[in-house]
């Protein structure tokens, strides 16, 4: 995926506790692109770090799939997580999730840059 100026993306990311786990929790950008982090990265850093990377490159999806299911994680629950937490519902509440999204904006600077800012954030 390669933005352009004026392009407005929703970037979603969730973190959960995982108390068998030797970091904090694992974190997942689910939207735009698939990212993974084990070492406990807070998700507005996810969300900061993937916007920074798309102004300077495009992205694709990492594979964290086997990842999750190494763990006893599945993608397809934790969207379900996702889903719900971002409709106001406590899904995963148990294990601690916490979903962030952010829509962002991206344009160019008077040196031709990239950059981009927060629009709207949303927490639950």
């Amino acid at each position: 995926m390669k933005v352009k100026a004026g392009d407005k993306l929703e970037i979603i990311c969730i973190s959960w506790d995982a108390p068998h786990w030797e970091f904090d929790h694992p974190t997942l950008v689910l939207e735009p692109v698939l990212r993974y982090s084990p070492n406990g990265e807070p998700n507005e850093v996810m969300i900061e770090d993937l916007a920074i990377e798309m102004c300077d490159e495009e992205v694709e999806d990492e594979e964290v799939v086997e990842d999750l299911l190494v763990n006893g994680w599945k993608l397809s629950t934790i969207k379900n997580w996702v889903k719900d937490r971002l409709k106001g519902g406590k899904a995963g509440e148990a294990k601690g999730a916490s979903v962030r999204k952010e829509l962002v904006e991206f344009y160019l600077d008077e040196d031709g840059d990239m950059y981009w800012k927060t629009i709207e954030t949303y927490e639950n």
